[in-house]
């Protein structure tokens, strides 16, 4: 048999559905495939801090996470957390928010983020399947 044009077929013969295409932007926070490895955290155990810095990208700011971690992103008064692009609505409870924001991220695909006031502050967040 074949597979619908939304599917493949694996090893053991059976219809399976693809992964769609992330929505977000891959090079968003100018980041590169270079970038998203010297940023691989897949392997970490507790949550991920993402650090604010003042008029400057987060840091990391080119982040790779499994599925299923957790993520919490320092956020403030004068520098607001805010969502630029998901693939699913995990930030959009928090966002605009001027405290901390804390995520665990379960769809694979990038998550833009940055400050709601300064434009250089930054950060890409790639999630991949285990």
């Amino acid at each position: 048999g074949t597979c619908a044009d939304d599917e493949t077929c694996s090893d053991v013969g059976v219809c399976e559905a693809d992964t769609p295409a992330p929505i977000c932007e891959a090079d968003y926070a100018d980041c590169t495939e270079a970038d998203f490895v010297a940023g691989d955290m897949t392997t970490a155990t507790e949550t991920i801090d993402i650090g604010m810095v003042a008029f400057a990208p987060y840091d990391p700011k080119c982040l790779r996470i499994a599925v299923g971690q957790t993520v919490s992103i320092e956020a403030m008064g004068s520098h607001p957390f805010q969502k630029v692009c998901a693939e699913d609505d995990v930030m959009d409870a928090q966002s605009p928010s001027s405290s901390t924001v804390t995520f665990t991220l379960t769809t694979p695909g990038y998550y833009n983020y940055k400050c709601q006031f300064h434009g250089s502050m930054v950060g890409n967040i790639h999630v991949v399947a285990p």
